[in-house]
């Protein structure tokens, strides 16, 4: 993953320095730029490992006393979108806390759905949330 990450980024830094528009490489990113994640006790929850765009498994831990989770996630290309699969309300990214876990999956969808840089027009992000 990490090594599509650098290749996209040495054709991008290519394609700048030979003044070519790299709009058609950003329509293919499905990756986030940043993933937070609040219980309903205004409490950020902190990701593990810590977020990293190429990292797209996680753990968090929320508050005993939070009933409900949202999620804010942004793509690292503004025309990608962002689905929360799995949602209370997809629209949101709200998800009701279980006993045992929940489990998040944002996925991101790349503007262009004929390619990404993984080969695939959809990168989807996991975090499994437990209770304190």
């Amino acid at each position: 993953m990490r090594r599509n990450s650098l290749i996209v980024f040495a054709i991008a830094v290519a394609a700048l320095l030979a003044g070519c528009d790299t709009t058609v490489l950003q329509k293919n990113d499905a990756s986030l730029s940043s993933l937070v994640i609040t219980d309903s006790t205004g409490t950020t929850l902190t990701l593990s490992p810590a977020f990293s765009s190429t990292t797209i498994s996680y753990t968090a831990t929320a508050s005993s006393s939070a009933t409900s989770l949202t999620v804010k996630a942004t793509p690292t290309y503004s025309g990608a979108t962002v689905t929360y699969e799995g949602a209370t309300d997809a629209s949101t990214g709200s998800y009701t806390i279980y006993s045992d876990s929940t489990t998040i999956n944002v996925v991101v969808t790349a503007a262009n759905t004929t390619a990404t840089t993984t080969g695939a027009p959809q990168q989807t992000y996991t975090v499994i949330v437990s209770s304190s």
